[in-house]
């Protein structure tokens, strides 16, 4: 996770606005940003304008310890993310 600490950092001093184009990259890939769907507009919008308080979130999520990332996923024939028989439900 290291490699997203200058990420971080940045986002600590100036928020997210200057750097939106990287995130979106990495939180929602090429492929769906390129379709322009109103979904990505909106979140578009909404991460662009979080302040650098944001900085401090996205640092605990790279520092965090390795085995509290742990999660059980599975992906179903319907292709929804599912987990414990649940959609977006995580597994303990």
């Amino acid at each position: 996770m290291a490699a997203f600490e200058p990420l971080v950092e940045a986002m600590k001093k100036t928020g997210t606005a200057e750097l939106i184009d990287a995130l979106m990259h990495i939180m929602f890939g090429d492929t769906w940003i390129a379709q322009e769907t109103p979904e990505a507009k909106h979140w578009r919008a909404h991460m662009r304008a979080l302040t650098n308080s944001i900085g401090n979130s996205a640092h605990q999520v790279i520092h965090r310890p390795a085995d509290s990332t742990r999660a059980r996923w599975s992906f179903n024939s319907s292709a929804t993310i599912s987990g414990c028989g649940s959609a977006f439900r995580l597994c303990p």
